[in-house]
Formats: structure tokens, C-alpha cells, sequence
């Protein structure tokens, strides 16, 4: 009966008694489709066997004459062949499958078995549980094979099989990876074939090895990873493989080595590959099965003698113990020994059930106590194998790592502590290992050794929670070290940072025997408190409970006034209505009672007051006050609930964890379930039952009224199926008065009981507390009935409705209970706990993962608990005030997180679409299929923002590197769903529905998801698209290879200060200096512009220009050219004559023939001014070279651009650039640019204090309306370079504004990315104007992205048209050259004066400086661009070098591939270059027709703005847009004006 109720428990069928928290969540609880009865339907299992023609008609035959005979099942043989050579017996649902494409006589058969999984999901799915892929030479047990499956939930992604980690080298074995052996065979369940199709296609095109179980594996193992892949002891009985002892090899099953006890076990034999062999093993099953029936048969018989036996007995009382032991049956301890019939001793010592520790799997060599079937959660333990005893289940690499290296410590000492006498030469045997997230880690291992001439074994069994815990190395010590490995010492309270001479006392106390001693010494070593506890209750009827609890009381205080725990006082604070008959009694006999103890122990030790005042109301927040004021200043108050069990040890427990004004203690207590709603076996009765059965105890003295029966308390063990962990629950508390008076007390508003415990905790956390808190064993919270009462409301009725449903039972047994006693009129409640305020406030950093998997823990005592502390209130309240839209901005992954992350992404995406490609085409609607697309987009874009946004920014390189090969996986993941052709056929369906009911922006969203199929060809033919998907994945591949490799480039110069002449003094200052004194200059922006406009050695310019216009030439000018050649070709594939014409078609532009003509049109009229620009520059640069000796070339070179555009605007506009960065330091830039936005849009911006960043350089603001207050998002400015880092300027959106699932609008995240200069202790960063106006344009991006409020991920920020994108920003740019703003963000760096009047003046008038070579310069960029991508192939260095002659008039130096570091080719702006330009027209007529003319600083201009351009994002079309805000269709004329072509305009 026990190992019957264990087994429905741990795999949910539905005639046991309950199922474990933890199988419900693995496996779906009810969710199986045929888990209704233990029955299996007849066609619950399929089987595929990969055969081939020669071996039909003997191998598969054989099968078919032995095994399959008997199987309730589907069974279908892949090879070329008739079935008409077969004999099948009638009944058995077999068939042959051809699969099509395939070489029958092909090995290894990979394809074969991939297209075999394939064939089973596209033509079996929704017809079997359970899928088998076999070999045709296994024998399969098919009685255990269904025992097995049917007490599993297929509708959890299970994959079974006989594990294999890979001893060949061809089979590419990754670190921590496993798969399940062809051989034996493997076993997919419904859920996980669901999981694994969609991944089919993309696994068979990256195969490593030649072995087809191998590459199954890996593709499960990478691609699903909340697939459950057992790896126990037992799985290598289910499936069995026959292995020559000497070589390895597989071989056929060796008869005298499969007994009775193999065939009780195992379900599959491999290999059997000849004939007599089968039919020998068949003869042997059904031998054996004959015998097992016998034994059965004879077992039942004397069940049923001995039952009746029972039912005659005429007192059944006298079965039950007369007692039971107290309360060390908390911890669980238990010693047994048996004799086995080998004559060996078996012991079982100190099991530590603390954490609900789930059912273990039986070992060999131990006492059957659990059942066989738990080892589906199970991995073994290898002792001597370090690397692989924790397969990666997706545990953090803290985790993982903590783990291997405290897993041996853990074995041993538990092995030393609880196997006493069998000394170091004892042998360890074997273990089990679980390891899970939510749990922690539990270990069992079993040890031997000779004594007395016999073999004895000790099982050991252990738990550690890791969710906020560490494992300490060596007990205590080392911990400082670890702490400081892991985390900053700063970020720690010093109560956590120990001395090492706090641990040495810890170590070098022998004496730890209890729990509580263990426990007191577990953090830094400190004298035990010796302040008075004082117990306070309140208390409104509950007579008996009264009773019980003081007859406890009694003995554990009481009596034994010299215990340690001596200082106690009970206060308990009686309610009662004195209109109410029953109060007025109960209250009575309780006063009675209180003073009956009051009298024989004194006043020193029991108090009881009633709360003052006719007909009060029941307040448990006001009991609890009145209370306190029965308490000294420096007394420590323990809130406490009447039926709880309160020991010495608890007290001992509240002393050692509360400190003054520092800390308080909340433990989390253990609540029994009620004794009637149990599914009891004959053990548990005796410990569950508290009402009935109990003799019950008369005691004369204090019988209360007429003395009262006292029930007897029995003890409880802590046990999952006894009771739950109480962590919603914040009622139980233990505080020094003055912190409790400090933080305000209870909420006296409050009346009844819950919510006020809540607003205790939380004003605790406010005061800057820091709150201990974890699961106590030794306080236990005893079941009572609980009514809610009717006037209860909010949060005090979901408490009481939480708290009464918790304690009936676990669903399992409310299911039963329900079932078989109320029938229909069972109500149930689905519990959510923990509560709300958990969720919100312990969990919220460790979701952050900023101390995921890191642990602190004691094991000097088998006996203790492990000890929890509980992360400190500081980063609570830190954590708690951060939004919920930075949630999910998360910093601080390790690699291994990153990879683990982006799977799950990938799984939970495709699982969305997967379900809305599965609804019936007659069936969609916008609600089933439009919806579900758009909400899984803007919580895919969330976190794909954020594991993207690594590689540009994080300091860590190899976080970086992770970065970009999740944006690989992801980038391919894109071109997977945007390939998806179920997905492109609903929503056209969506599409033609009469009347459709959704927003204008909906139908738009629905007519881009068409058009975008229609561009990623999924009206074409399946090879076309296959072609596509093929060419998008390569693009995306090499184009994060060519950023890469730009970020990456590091190379550095060495030039005297000769070799710098006319650079100034602070930026030689900011170089580094090398070991020969000579200054060091990167390639990055803020060394080489800077350098290349001021110094004046052309010599160094021209080293530094083919330098800069080289890096990377040699890879990415062939990732450049393969770009160029794969665009043309997708494009075609799509009907467009060019990739340019392809892009285009999205774009305001719609054709490359009017960006063509634009540009040339363009270019015609700066002709003139760029001839110009020339002419100056080549009379300065003679003037120059006679003053230097140099040699006149007589032309401008690509190194002398730079140089004399900076020359022509200080010399004609009389414009030091050097002279005017002093009055742009960037502190002063960034505080006038942040209140210029402000004014202008209408906007608060507020600086977040110690925000969660990635480098100590960012800074984080929150957004908010001016006038509303209302929160719009946030912002971070990362502003200085470093290594790694995006060497450009950018805004990263990082989350979009939207509407989320629920409706509820999303607030947006952006990132500002630069390289400004970074200020020393000796020089001031200060900006050039160039700088400054690139600070405004992409701060512009970071508005547009915060203040857009679409309702779709896809039209959030500034996903406009791409040829439009840049223009809001570009009209903000002109704030930088108009006097008031101006004025706003300068100030000199030294003396703090104002930008003089002149100095602007110039400024201003500079602004056309170089317009004719500055903008001729673009349009070259654009037409190399343009050009490129409208070929089918370029030599892209010599189409650069060509526009260079023809438009720009300067060559191209020689050697140099200019485009090879030209981003925007390669980083989504291909084409589209233009769009620069085409956007600068918009942005001047913004500019000048409102802003210019209604006022540049006018903030009913700018919120118009922001309502008209910024708000709508991407939801209507730019050309609206454009025509909303100005009151008219947008036109050239500005633009043309503001660059000083009016003229030229008039004549055309």
C-alpha cells in the first residue's frame, strides 16, 4: 500500500492520494490526456524500429513472434520493404514505412532517424502519449514498459533512455552534455516531441558526429532545456546493453548474466541479434512473470487472513503506540537495522527532512522505504567523477560551480557524522544527486565497510537550499573569502563580512550538539543575548487551543525556571465581546485558566490583560501593541500565534538572530494540514490526528472551567505530506522593542486579523532593517479550523481564504477527500503562495541574479538545520523602489546564464507560435492568433534587448563574446519565426474577417505581418523559402561578424610629442605614455578625430588615416562582398530586381531610382560650393607647406580632409576649435542638454540613485510628464570609452513602450552609448561642438524612444521608416547652434565665465563652413551604398575609391578598404544610407517652419512636437505624421535655404 501511494504521488494518477508539489510542476499534474485511470488505452505507446530490408524478414519477424505479441501499442518498422513478407498476427497495429529521400542502406543512419521523429509528430501526435525509437534487435518487456510510462504525465517534455556522455572523439561531446543510446532505445514523450520538431530541420543541418543517438541528443540537450532527461541508477536497469568486458564493444546479450532480478528491472535488452537468443529471452520472461504471479497470489492470501484477522480484533486501540517521541521527531531522525539475507547490517541514520526533501529512489543494499519509480528527478552521484556528477539542468554557473566543488565536503562529513564506527576505510558505494532551482541540492550516498566479520552499509541523506544560501567550505571557515569572490565587500553589511579571527572562535568550538548551538555560531561569532523574550498573543475565544498551548508552555518554561531561556514572559491580550454569550464564557474560562498559571509561576513570568473598552473589536495588530507595552525598552518582543509550538530552542534561536538596530528575525514556520483531509496510510494516523484518538489528560489544578479535558499534543513530522512551509505568512516575528517602536508599530486602522503583519514587515524595511528569514524547524504552527468571517474585505479576506485553503490539504488529497466524500459539491481553491508582498520583495534580487546560486550554509552538526541568511533589507528596499520596466535589465549573467537565457527565450517564443500555428485555420480569430504574436513580441524584444546589449558595452570579455553568439542564435531564431508559414497563414485568414474587430494600429500591425511575409517569401515555394531562410541566416551570421571585429580592433600607435605637434595640451595630457616616454593613440573616435582635424604633422595624419580607413580590411572585406552577393540573390529569389529596390520598398523613398536621382540632383547643386572648399583648402596647405619645407603635392589627400575643413572654419570664421571646447565641459554639457529637453518637451528627468548598471561609468534616470507627474520610462548614459565597448554613438533601445499582455502599458528603456573622453585627475573632459551635437542627436533617439506610446512592440520608439528615423533627431541637432540653448549648456571649464557673444556669433556663421565637401562626402557614402546594392556582386574597396574621384574629388588612399570599417554596410543600414539626407530635408522644415519661427525654446512647440512626431512611434506613416505637425506636405525648401542653396534651388 505504502510503495502504491508513493508512487501516484510523485506522478499524479489519479487513484492516489496526492501528488508532490514538485511533480506538479514538472509534470503538469492532471494536464495528461490519458491519465485519467491507471489503465493505459490500447494505443498509448507507439513504437518506430529502424530496420532495413535484409533484416525484415528475421530481425523484425522475430519481434513480432515474441515481444510484440502481447503490447497494447502502435508499431511501425522503417525500412524498404513489403509487409507481405511478414507473418502479423491479427490485432497488433503494425505497419512498414518507406520515409521518402532516404538510403535504406545507409550507416549511420542519421537522416533515417531524424526524418523517422519527423514522421512521428507530423502522423502520430495526437494519437499516442509515448514515442519509441528502437533498434531491431532489442527485446522489449512490455508489461514494465507500460508500468513505467503510464505513471509519468507525457504532456512534460520526458525524454528516457540509457545515458551516454561520449568517449569518442568524433562525437563533439560539449561540457556537460549527454545523450540517450541508440541501442536500448529512446523514449520521447508527447510534450517533448511537440518541443522537438520545430528544431528538426536545424539540428540535421549541424550535425558533428557520424552517430545518429548522439546528434538526437545533443539537439534535446541544446534546444530543449526544460526537457527532464533522467540519469539515476535505474535508468541503466530499464534499458539494458550487453558490453564485452574487454574491448567495450556492444555485443548480444549474454543469457547467464540476465537473471530474475535483471528482468525485474529492465524493459529494454540490446542487443539481440540472433535468432535463438530472442526466443531464449522470451522463454525466460515468461518463466519468471509465472513465478511472480505465484508469489503474488500466495502474498495476497495471507493480506487477506491477516485483514480479516483485524476486523475481529475487538479492541483496536490497543494497536496504536502509547506514545510517541517529542519533538526530535522534527528534524526526521530515524535509526533502523536490519539483516539481509547476504548477512549484511543496514543502517539508516539522521535523515534531515528540512525542505519538504521529496521521495528518493531505492538503492541497492538499502531498505525499500521509497519508491522505485522517483527517479525520474534523479541523477547518480559519481564521487570520481567530479565533472559530470551535475549534468547542466540550467542552474547558474554559481551554482554549478558551488556545487562541484562542495559536494565531496558534504558527502564526507555527513558520512563521518552519521555512519559512526565505520572509520576512514569505509568504502563509498554509490549516491543519488538532485539538483533544482527551487529546491537546492539533496544528496544520498551509501557507504560500506567490514566490521565484526560481516558487511555493514550506511545511507546518509542531506539538503541545502541554494536560493539564498551559500555552502561553506571546511564549516565556517573560508567564508569571508567567498563572500568577497563573489560580491563586493561594500555591497555586504558588516554583519556578514567576518574576521578571520570570528571564524577561527567558530571553528575551534567543539561543542555543537544542538540545532540551536549550531545555529548561534553559523554567522560571525558573538556572545549570545541575554535580554529578556517576552511572548506576546492575542487572543479572541479559542478555548482549547489556550489549553494546548499552555500545557506545553508549561513544561518547556515553566517548570525549569533555571533553563537557559529562563527570561521569558508570556503576555497574552483576550478579546471578547461581553454582548456575546459564547465569547463571555470562553473568555471567562480562559481568564480562569490564565490565572491559575498566573498564581503558581508569579507575574515575573505570565501576564494576561483584556483589551479595554465594551463590545471590542478583535484587532490582532492592536493585541499585539498592547502587548508590547507590558515590555522593558531593552526587552526582545517574539509575536507569536496561539497554536504554535514554542520551544527553548526557539527562544535561544530569537536571542541569536535579532540585533539592535540592525536586525530582526522572521522565521517561517511549518502549518499541518487538517488531520480529516489527509490521505493517511497506517503510520501517519498516529502522528496526525490531534482531535481524535488522543487519550485525553484531566488535570485537576488548572482544569480551568470545571477542569477541562487538555488534549494531548503529538508530535509532527515535518514531512510533505504532513504539512507546507508557511512563507506567506509574515504574522510570526521576533524584534527588540525599541526597533519595533521605532518603526511605528502595528496599523491600529486595521481591525481582524491579516494585512496588518504585512505593514509591519514592510515599515520594518523602510526603517533600513535587515530581516532574517527562513523555514524553522522547530516552529510548528498546529491546525485549527478557520471561518472567515463575513466582514472581512481586500487583502484581509484573500489572506484568511490563502490561510484556510493552504491547511486543508495538498490538492492531491482535497481531490480524494472531495471525490469520495462530497461528490459534486466540492469547492476547491487554488492556492498562490507565496503572496503577493513575497513576490514583490525577497524574490525581486535574486530574479536579478545578482546573488543567484550563491550560498552560505553550516554542516558541523548532521542534526542542524541548514542555515538561511536572508539577503540584507538594504538591497530589499534598493530592489523593491526599482521599476518594473528595469525588471528585467539584468547586468550581471554569467556565460553560461546568457547561453541558458537565450534558450529559454527561444523555447518560450517558439512554444507561442507554436500554439497559434496549431489553431485550425476556420478557428482564428484576432484574439487567438493576432494577440498572442504581438504580446510574446514585446516580451521577446524585452529580453533580447538585453542579452544583445552585452556585447556593446559590457566590460567582460568573455560576456561580450557570449553576447554575440546569443545574438547569432537569436538573429537565426528571427529568421526561423519570420519564415513560419503556419504562422503567415492564419494571420492572412485574420486578415480577410468580415468586420474585424481591433484599433486602427492593429490592422496596421496585421497588414505588416502580411507584408513582411510576403518579403520573407512565404507566397512562394517551399524551396524558395527553404533558400531564403538559408541566405537571411548566413547574412545575419557574418554581419555580427563584421561589428565584432571592429569592437575587437585594438591596435595602438607610439608618437613623440614632435610627431603630435598642434594637438592640444589636456588631450596630450589624457594619453597614456609608454615605457619609452612616447605618447599612446588608438583608433578609436575620441584619439583619432581629434588627431586627424588639429595635427599638423601630415605625416602622423596619414599613418593614422591608413590606419583607421585598414582596420579589419583583410575579413570584412570579404564578409562585406558575400553580404553584397547574398542580398542580390535574396532579393531576386523575392521578385525585386535589386536588394536596394527590396529595401526600398519599406522606405519613403519606395525606389532606388528616386534615391539616385535625389542624391544626384543633390550633389549637381553642391558641385560648386565643393570646388570651392577645395580651392581654400589647397591655398592653405601651400601656405603651410612653405612655412614647414614640406613638399606642395598640389592636392588634397584623405588625410588632409579633416585637417583643413578644421583650418578653413578657425581661419574664415575665425572659429578655435580648441579654444571653444573649453567652454563645453561635459558635465556642464550634460546638465544644460538634460534641461533643454526638459522645457522644450515637457518632461521631468530625475537621476536614480545607486541604479543596477553594468560599469561604474553609467548613470540611470527616470522620465516623467511635467505637468502630470506620470512615469514614461528611463534612461542610461554610457558616455566614456573603454575597451570592448561600441566604439560610435548610439541609443539602444532596451525596452519597448507598449502594451503589455494584460494591457497595462509597458514603460520604455533606451541606453545613450558614446566615447567622450573620459576626465582624469588632470585634465577635464571637455567636447568639441562636433561632440556636443552628436550628444543631442542621439539623445533625441533616447526621447523618441521613451516618449512613444504605441501599442505594439513593432511600432514602439523609433521603429518609423528607416529613411525618416533620423530626422527628429537631426532637427534637435540645431539647438546646438542657436544662442539661448547654447548658452544653457557652456560654461568654461577653469573660471566658470559664459561663452562670449563673438564666439557664438562665429559659431553660428561656421555652420556652412565646408557645406559643399561635408555634404558631397555623404552623398559619396551613399551612392558606394546605393551602387553596391544594386549589383549582384562589387569589388565594394574599388566602388568607394570610384565615388571618391567622381563626386568627392579626393582619392581614396592606395591600399586602404575604406567600406571594410564602414558599419552601416553590415549593421542594418544597407541601402539606406541616404536616408541621412533624405531625413536632414524633414528635419529643417520641422525646424524652421514652427520651431524657428514660433520660438526655439518654446515649449508649446515642443510638446506639439513631441505629441505629433515623438508619441506615435511607428503607428502611422511619417509622411502623417509630417503633414499633422506642420500643417502642410513637407518640402525642400528649408533645407536648401539653411545650406546656403536658395539660388541654385531658384534655377532649377
Amino acid at each position: 500500500m505504502f510503495l502504491s501511494y508513493v508512487q501516484v504521488q510523485m506522478f499524479g494518477g489519479s487513484k492516489g492520494c496526492r501528488q508532490s508539489d514538485n511533480a506538479v510542476r514538472s509534470f503538469g499534474g492532471f494536464s495528461g490526456r490519458r491519465h485519467t485511470t491507471l489503465v493505459p488505452p490500447a494505443s498509448n505507446i507507439y513504437i518506430g524500429m529502424m530496420s532495413a530490408e535484409k533484416f525484415v524478414d528475421n530481425r523484425v519477424q522475430r519481434a513480432i513472434d515474441t515481444w510484440m505479441q502481447k503490447g497494447g501499442w502502435k508499431v511501425e518498422v522503417f525500412a524498404h520493404a513489403n509487409s507481405s513478407v511478414l507473418s502479423v498476427p491479427p490485432g497488433l497495429d503494425f505497419s512498414i514505412v518507406t520515409l521518402p529521400s532516404v538510403d535504406d542502406t545507409a550507416y549511420p543512419p542519421q537522416k533515417k532517424c531524424f526524418m523517422m521523429i519527423r514522421h512521428m509528430f507530423d502522423n502520430h501526435i495526437d494519437d499516442y502519449d509515448w514515442f519509441l525509437r528502437v533498434d531491431d534487435d532489442v527485446y522489449i518487456d512490455f508489461s514494465h514498459l507500460s508500468s513505467l510510462l503510464n505513471k509519468l504525465n507525457s504532456s512534460a517534455p520526458v525524454f528516457l533512455g540509457s545515458p551516454g556522455f561520449g568517449i569518442d572523439e568524433d562525437d563533439g561531446m560539449e561540457r556537460g552534455m549527454f545523450y540517450l543510446m541508440g541501442g536500448p532505445g529512446m523514449i520521447f514523450s508527447r510534450g517533448l516531441l511537440k518541443i522537438l520538431r520545430s528544431r528538426l530541420s536545424y539540428c540535421i543541418q549541424h550535425m558533428f558526429s557520424p552517430h545518429e543517438d548522439v546528434e538526437v541528443g545533443r539537439c534535446v540537450w541544446k534546444h530543449i532545456k526544460s526537457a527532464t532527461i533522467p540519469i539515476a541508477w535505474e535508468v541503466l536497469d530499464f534499458f539494458y546493453q550487453q558490453y564485452d568486458k574487454k574491448t567495450g564493444d556492444v555485443v548480444n546479450v549474454i543469457m547467464s548474466e540476465v537473471g530474475h532480478h535483471r528482468f525485474k528491472k529492465t524493459i529494454t535488452f540490446h542487443a539481440v541479434k540472433t535468432e535463438s537468443l530472442i526466443y531464449q529471452l522470451h522463454q525466460r520472461a515468461l518463466k519468471y512473470k509465472i513465478h511472480d504471479l505465484l508469489n503474488k497470489t500466495t502474498r495476497y492470501s495471507h493480506e487477506v487472513k491477516s485483514m480479516m484477522a483485524l476486523l475481529n480484533a475487538k479492541n483496536i486501540i490497543n494497536l496504536i503506540p502509547k506514545s510517541l517521541p517529542d519533538l526530535p521527531l522534527l528534524l526526521g531522525s530515524d535509526h533502523e537495522t536490519m539483516q539481509s539475507d547476504d548477512d549484511a547490517t543496514f543502517e539508516n541514520h539522521d535523515k534531515l527532512w528540512l525542505n519538504n526533501v521529496p521521495w528518493l529512489p531505492s538503492m541497492p543494499k538499502l531498505i525499500s522505504l521509497y519508491s522505485h519509480d522517483a527517479w525520474i528527478e534523479w541523477d547518480k552521484y559519481y564521487r570520481h567523477q567530479p565533472d559530470s556528477i551535475i549534468p547542466m539542468r540550467g542552474h547558474s554557473e554559481h551554482e554549478q560551480a558551488a556545487l562541484l566543488r562542495y559536494l565531496f565536503e558534504i558527502e564526507s562529513y555527513n558520512h563521518q557524522k552519521s555512519c559512526p564506527g565505520f572509520g576512514k576505510e569505509s568504502q563509498f558505494v554509490h549516491g543519488y544527486l538532485k539538483v533544482a532551482s527551487g529546491e537546492g541540492l539533496i544528496l544520498a550516498t551509501t557507504h560500506r565497510t567490514y566490521a565484526g566479520g560481516k558487511l555493514r552499509y550506511c545511507f546518509t541523506l542531506a539538503q541545502a537550499s541554494f536560493g539564498l544560501i551559500f555552502l561553506s567550505e571546511n564549516g565556517l571557515g573560508g567564508l569571508s573569502r567567498k563572500l568577497k569572490s563573489f560580491l563586493k565587500t561594500s555591497d555586504l553589511p558588516d554583519s556578514l563580512i567576518c574576521k578571520e579571527s570570528d571564524f577561527d572562535k567558530s571553528l575551534s568550538s567543539k561543542d555543537f550538539k544542538t540545532g540551536t548551538e549550531v545555529a548561534e555560531s553559523a554567522m560571525c561569532h558573538k556572545p549570545v543575548s541575554a535580554d529578556r523574550v517576552v511572548f506576546v498573543i492575542p487572543l479572541l475565544g479559542r478555548y482549547q487551543a489556550l489549553e494546548q498551548f499552555m500545557s506545553r508552555y508549561e513544561s518547556e518554561f515553566l517548570r525549569n525556571r533555571e533553563s537557559k531561556s529562563s527570561r521569558v514572559l508570556l503576555v497574552v491580550i483576550l478579546f471578547g465581546n461581553n454582548d456575546n454569550d459564547d465569547e463571555l464564557g470562553l473568555n471567562r474560562a480562559a481568564l480562569h485558566l490564565l490565572k491559575s498559571y498566573q498564581k503558581l509561576y508569579g507575574p515575573d513570568l505570565l501576564q494576561y490583560h483584556v483589551a479595554n473598552g465594551d463590545n471590542h473589536k478583535f484587532s490582532r495588530g492592536a493585541g499585539m501593541q498592547l502587548g508590547s507595552l507590558v515590555a522593558e525598552s531593552d526587552d526582545i518582543l517574539f509575536f507569536m500565534d496561539i497554536d504554535m509550538i514554542v520551544t527553548e530552542q526557539l527562544v535561544s534561536q530569537c536571542r541569536n538572530n535579532v540585533e539592535l538596530n540592525r536586525t530582526v528575525w522572521y522565521p517561517i514556520p511549518f502549518s499541518q494540514y487538517d488531520p480529516d483531509r489527509l490521505c493517511m496510510d497506517d503510520t501517519s494516523r498516529n502522528d496526525l490526528t490531534l482531535f481524535k484518538m488522543v487519550p485525553k489528560v484531566r488535570d485537576s489544578n488548572r482544569g480551568g472551567n470545571d477542569g477541562k479535558n487538555i488534549i494531548k499534543q503529538t508530535p509532527l513530522l515535518l514531512k510533505e505530506n504532513r504539512g507546507f512551509w508557511r512563507d506567506f505568512g509574515f504574522g510570526i516575528a521576533c524584534m527588540y522593542k525599541l526597533d519595533f517602536l521605532k518603526a511605528g508599530g502595528f496599523d491600529l486602522t486595521i481591525e481582524g486579523w491579516g494585512e496588518e503583519d504585512i505593514r509591519m514587515y514592510l515599515s520594518l524595511l523602510r526603517y533600513g532593517l535587515d530581516v532574517k528569514r527562513w523555514k524553522q524547524e522547530d516552529l510548528v504552527h498546529i491546525f485549527h479550523t478557520k471561518v472567515c468571517h463575513s466582514t472581512l474585505v481586500g487583502e484581509q479576506a484573500l489572506s484568511c481564504r490563502r490561510t484556510k485553503a493552504s491547511h486543508y490539504a495538498n490538492s492531491i488529497s482535497m481531490y480524494r477527500w472531495c471525490k469520495h466524500i462530497l461528490r459534486p459539491a466540492c469547492i476547491f481553491y487554488k492556492v498562490n503562495a507565496p503572496s503577493n508582498l513575497h513576490k514583490s520583495c525577497l524574490p525581486t534580487l535574486i530574479s536579478s541574479r545578482q546573488f543567484k546560486g550563491l550560498t552560505i550554509s553550516n554542516s558541523r552538526n548532521s542534526k542542524a538545520p541548514w542555515l538561511v541568511y536572508n539577503i540584507p533589507a538594504a538591497f530589499i528596499n534598493q530592489s523593491a523602489k526599482m521599476p518594473e520596466a528595469l525588471q528585467g535589465q539584468n547586468w550581471d549573467c554569467s556565460a553560461n546564464e546568457i547561453s541558458a537565457r537565450t534558450e529559454e527565450l527561444i523555447d518560450v517564443t517558439r512554444a507561442v507560435y507554436d500554439k497559434v500555428g496549431n489553431i485550425r485555420l476556420d478557428e482564428v480569430n484576432y484574439d487567438n492568433t493576432i494577440k498572442p504574436i504581438a504580446d510574446s513580441d514585446c516580451s521577446f524584444a524585452v529580453e533580447r534587448n538585453n542579452l544583445d546589449f552585452y556585447q556593446h558595452i559590457h566590460p567582460r570579455k568573455e560576456l561580450r563574446d557570449a553576447s554575440t553568439t546569443s545574438d547569432k542564435k537569436l538573429s537565426d531564431f528571427e529568421v526561423e519565426l519570420g519564415m513560419r508559414q503556419d504562422i503567415y497563414d492564419r494571420v492572412v485568414v485574420v486578415s480577410q474577417i468580415p468586420d474585424l474587430k481591433c484599433s486602427t494600429e492593429g490592422r496596421r500591425l496585421i497588414e505588416r505581418m502580411i507584408k513582411l511575409g510576403r518579403r520573407n517569401g512565404l507566397h512562394l515555394e517551399k524551396d524558395i523559402q527553404e533558400k531564403i531562410k538559408t541566405i537571411k541566416k548566413r547574412i545575419s551570421e557574418i554581419g555580427i561578424d563584421f561589428q565584432k571585429n571592429l569592437n575587437e580592433e585594438n591596435e595602438t600607435f607610439e608618437f613623440s610629442g614632435t610627431e603630435l605637434q598642434g594637438l592640444p595640451e589636456d588631450f596630450i595630457k589624457s594619453l597614456e605614455k609608454s615605457d619609452q616616454g612616447k605618447h599612446k593613440v588608438t583608433l578609436k573616435y575620441p584619439h583619432y578625430f581629434p588627431l586627424m582635424k588639429k595635427c599638423s604633422v601630415s605625416n602622423t595624419r596619414k599613418v593614422m588615416e591608413y590606419a583607421f580607413n585598414s582596420r579589419c580590411k583583410k575579413e570584412n572585406t570579404a564578409i562585406l562582398s558575400e553580404l553584397v552577393r547574398l542580398r542580390a540573390e535574396k532579393a531576386k529569389l523575392l521578385g525585386f530586381e535589386n536588394h536596394a529596390a527590396f529595401i526600398h520598398d519599406m522606405r519613403m523613398a519606395k525606389h532606388p531610382d528616386n534615391v539616385r536621382e535625389f542624391s544626384s540632383s543633390l550633389a549637381s547643386k553642391l558641385k560648386p560650393l565643393g570646388d570651392a572648399d577645395l580651392e581654400e583648402m589647397l591655398r592653405i596647405k601651400e601656405e603651410e607647406t612653405k612655412i614647414s619645407g614640406e613638399e606642395f603635392d598640389g592636392k588634397i589627400n584623405m588625410w588632409d580632409l579633416r585637417y583643413y575643413m578644421t583650418k578653413i572654419e578657425e581661419q574664415k570664421y575665425s572659429i578655435d576649435h580648441n579654444k571653444l571646447k573649453e567652454y563645453f565641459p561635459l558635465d556642464v554639457v550634460t546638465v544644460g542638454l538634460l534641461e533643454i529637453y526638459q522645457d522644450l518637451l515637457g518632461l521631468k528627468y530625475e537621476k536614480v540613485e545607486n541604479p543596477h548598471i553594468w560599469h561604474d561609468d553609467v548613470t540611470l534616470y527616470e522620465v516623467r510628464d511635467a505637468e502630470s507627474e506620470d512615469l514614461l520610462g528611463h534612461f542610461f548614459l554610457d558616455l566614456h570609452p573603454r575597451e570592448g565597448k561600441y566604439g560610435h554613438a548610439a541609443c539602444f533601445g532596451l525596452v519597448p513602450g507598449c502594451l503589455k499582455a494584460d494591457g497595462s502599458r509597458q514603460l520604455a528603456v533606451a541606453a545613450m552609448v558614446a566615447n567622450f573622453t573620459k576626465p582624469t585627475e588632470d585634465a577635464t573632459s571637455l567636447l568639441t561642438h562636433d561632440e556636443v551635437e552628436t550628444f543631442f542627436h542621439e539623445f533625441g533617439h533616447v526621447m523618441h524612444q521613451i516618449c512613444a506610446q504605441a501599442e505594439y512592440a513593432m511600432f514602439s520608439g523609433t521603429n518609423v521608416e528607416r529613411d525618416f528615423v533620423e530626422a527628429p533627431s537631426q532637427m534637435l541637432e540645431n539647438w546646438c547652434w542657436e544662442e539661448e540653448p547654447l548658452r544653457k549648456m557652456s560654461k568654461h571649464y577653469k573660471n566658470g565665465s559664459e561663452l562670449p557673444s563673438h564666439m557664438i556669433e562665429l559659431l553660428v556663421k561656421s555652420r556652412n563652413a565646408n557645406t559643399g565637401v561635408f555634404y558631397l562626402r555623404q552623398i559619396t557614402l551613399g551612392t558606394l551604398d546605393l551602387n553596391i546594392h544594386t549589383r549582384d556582386q562589387a569589388d565594394v574597396c574599388q566602388v568607394y575609391a570610384d565615388a571618391c574621384d567622381e563626386l568627392l574629388k579626393i582619392p581614396a588612399s592606395p591600399g586602404t578598404c575604406m567600406p571594410a570599417t564602414f558599419g552601416h554596410l553590415a549593421g542594418g543600414y544597407d541601402a539606406q544610407y541616404y536616408g541621412y539626407l533624405w531625413s536632414e530635408v524633414f528635419c529643417f522644415d520641422m525646424f524652421y517652419t514652427r520651431f524657428k519661427a514660433e520660438g526655439v525654446m518654446s515649449g508649446e512647440v515642443g510638446r506639439d512636437y513631441r505629441e505629433k512626431i515623438l508619441k506615435p512611434g511607428g503607428s502611422i506613416d511619417a509622411n502623417e505624421m509630417l503633414r499633422s505637425f506642420l500643417k502642410r506636405d513637407p518640402q525642400q525648401d528649408a533645407f536648401l535655404r539653411a545650406k546656403g542653396l536658395t539660388s541654385a534651388a531658384s534655377k532649377d
